[in-house]
């Protein structure tokens, strides 16, 4: 039913959109239940009108209108661009640099499930959420010092002194080797220094995360 206005009795019609596309969507879909018929409104009613799709009210959107426009997606990958590069402008300043992990650092490795990453005996598994000794890593890398930084090779050193090693898919701490079996690719959606409550990926020696 159309939205009566109680103090001046109109009855405005009333249409929600989700943005550029979503009423360029929306106008379709009323276009195809002959919104315009059911509440007696003529085209012509809405000529003096300015719109903002790609065609006039009750005209049908065709393959032809998108031509030379941005993909639908345009907006959003400007949004993550603009903000990935504000993010990299922040990791990379001097006032951010206590944040960055470095090489050398005692972290904690927290999985989706929000329980902590730990080592018993030579099982690497996810279990508690408890910040312990058992949940301890020692990050390493042998390219040196300073912030570690994503797609940096690094090793994971545990509280048994062993390294996380990655074999047949299956992730233990058996030695203390720095070998291809225990080197880890860190990464992060932003490029540039990880920092301390960072999302990052682990990818292994065999390609899997």
């Amino acid at each position: 039913p159309r939205i009566r206005n109680h103090t001046t009795g109109e009855r405005p019609l009333v249409v929600h959109g989700c943005g550029g596309n979503g009423r360029w969507f929306l106008a379709d879909v009323y276009r195809e239940l002959s919104l315009l018929e059911h509440h007696g409104i003529e085209e012509s009613d809405l000529a003096e009108y300015d719109y903002a799709g790609l065609v006039p009210p009750g005209e049908q959107v065709k393959d032809e209108h998108w031509v030379g426009l941005a993909p639908w997606d345009w907006t959003f990958f400007n949004f993550y661009r603009v903000r990935g590069e504000a993010l990299m402008a922040e990791r990379e300043s001097d006032l951010d640099n206590a944040a960055n992990v470095q090489v050398g650092d005692s972290i904690w490795l927290q999985a989706h499930t929000g329980c902590y990453i730990d080592v018993e005996g030579e099982a690497v598994a996810a279990r508690w959420k408890d910040r312990g000794d058992w949940q301890s890593f020692f990050i390493e890398r042998l390219s040196g010092d300073g912030p570690v930084r994503s797609g940096d090779v690094i090793f994971l050193r545990g509280h048994t002194g062993a390294h996380v090693d990655v074999k047949d898919g299956i992730a233990r701490a058996r030695w203390e080797d720095y070998g291809e079996w225990q080197g880890l690719v860190i990464e992060s959606e932003m490029a540039g220094c990880i920092r301390s409550g960072d999302t990052v990926f682990l990818r292994s020696h065999t390609g899997c995360h």
